[in-house]
């Protein structure tokens, strides 16, 4: 009963999206999660954990030069005639 409530009370711009059309989808990955939470330390208990000191040096240095880039370009729109205000964003 409560499963069809949930379905009735969608939100009707959801109905095309895959994942949000029914409770079904939100469930399995949220089961899915909680197996691998479960199982995972199990499985990687007798292994040697891997070296990516490498790989997390060059996404940090791509994290923060995309935030550069992101902050740039609200510093460099903030005060042209958009139709986004700062100001108005956060009286609201």
């Amino acid at each position: 009963m409560k499963l069809i409530i949930l379905v009735v009370l969608t939100d009707p711009r959801n109905t095309d999206w895959f994942w949000l059309r029914t409770p079904e989808p939100a469930l399995l990955i949220f089961v899915a999660y909680l197996i691998f939470v479960y199982i995972g330390p199990r499985v990687m208990a007798n292994r040697q954990p891997l070296n990516i000191r490498g790989l997390i040096i060059v996404y940090n240095f791509a994290m923060v030069a995309l935030s550069s880039y992101m902050c740039a370009e609200v510093c460099d729109h903030r005060d042209s005639n958009a139709v986004f205000s700062v100001k108005l964003q956060i009286a609201l």
